[in-house]
């Protein structure tokens, strides 16, 4: 009966709390970027997942055509008007400048933040996918052309595991959107390819970013619903 109680008045209190936040997503490695960044942020928020081969939500259609996840809407913009935000670093920087935490303020650490952000999207993470892509491809895989970027991949990870020699988090000392971004690649290529295992200073980082609760939430993130 407590138990009930208690859900009872969770769900009454956060229905007196408007909704700011809505996100869409999909089962990706970078939808969860914005997850962990909305855990972050400590702002209220609901999800909803997006299902391959079912009709997409009409709001989703309205902020983004195509309809890819991750889609953000602010339905409490900074001009009281819906804000539409796509691509998922965008989301984050957007997150991160509403709720004021993880973006370095300095504009020295604040650059490199964003030099590490956009070099992992644009060098690291495209070599991370394409292996996956490469061996998909129907009907005769490529294996070779796999095998080429898994190489280049690894070079990216050796790159990243110096920065990781030298500092504890991407940007520095201090745990920034650049950690938030990067943190749901790397984890996935631990997991799927032995090269990026032997890099201790990748795997220490790793470790120390997943035990935040903050991003253990938001890799869990599967399903419809609201959080705060």
């Amino acid at each position: 009966m407590h138990s009930v109680c208690v859900r009872m008045v969770y769900q009454l209190s956060y229905m007196r709390e408007p909704l700011m936040l809505e996100l869409f997503t999909s089962q990706a490695t970078t939808v969860n970027r914005a997850t962990i960044m909305l855990e972050e942020s400590g702002l209220p928020y609901k999800t909803c997942l997006v299902v391959p081969g079912r009709k997409k939500p009409a709001l989703l259609q309205k902020a983004n055509p195509q309809g890819r996840q991750p889609t953000l809407v602010d339905h409490n913009g900074p001009d009281d008007k819906p804000v539409f935000v796509t691509q998922s670093i965008a989301i984050v920087i957007y997150i991160a400048e509403k709720s004021g935490i993880l973006i370095p303020s300095d504009p020295r650490r604040r650059t490199l933040c964003i030099q590490r952000v956009l070099s992992h999207a644009t060098d690291l993470y495209p070599s991370f996918q394409a292996p996956y892509f490469m061996r998909w491809m129907k009907p005769h895989p490529n294996e070779d052309a796999a095998r080429w970027w898994e190489q280049r991949m690894v070079g990216y990870f050796q790159e990243l595991d110096t920065i990781f020699s030298e500092s504890a988090f991407l940007a520095g000392d201090s745990y920034t959107i650049a950690d938030v971004v990067a943190y749901p690649g790397v984890e996935r290529a631990l997991r799927d390819f032995p090269e990026v295992r032997m890099f201790k200073n990748i795997r220490r980082w790793k470790l120390a970013v997943g035990r935040r609760p903050t991003v253990r939430r938001g890799m869990a993130h599967t399903t419809s619903g609201a959080h705060s």
